[in-house]
């Protein structure tokens, strides 16, 4: 069975990221399989799961490129088991400045 947990707020300093990375990883802890899909611009889970910036694929090809497989936009988290992560690389300013073309 799978069960999807959604942490949303429109508030800034929160506490969304802390607490996703905390739940995901108490999950995994206890064996379960967790896919943490980060949609937030700041991209700071990447720093909190010590995630370098070498991947390849995130969020951003995960809604824009269908052509690319979810398999490819799925990181391993190096040091909790049973934890996968898709990193955040959506540049808020660029695509502000894509919306501002289309408004023109």
């Amino acid at each position: 069975m799978t069960t999807i947990i959604s942490l949303v707020s429109l508030k800034e300093d929160v506490g969304k990221t802390t607490t996703s990375i905390n739940v995901a990883t108490a999950f995994a802890i206890g064996d379960y399989s967790v896919l943490l899909i980060n949609l937030d611009t700041q991209g700071s889970s990447n720093f909190n799961l010590h995630v370098e910036k070498s991947y390849e694929f995130g969020t951003k090809e995960l809604f824009t490129n269908l052509s690319i497989p979810l398999r490819d936009t799925i990181i391993t988290t190096p040091e909790i088991p049973n934890l996968s992560y898709i990193a955040s690389n959506i540049d808020s300013t660029e695509e502000e400045k894509i919306c501002s073309k289309l408004e023109d």
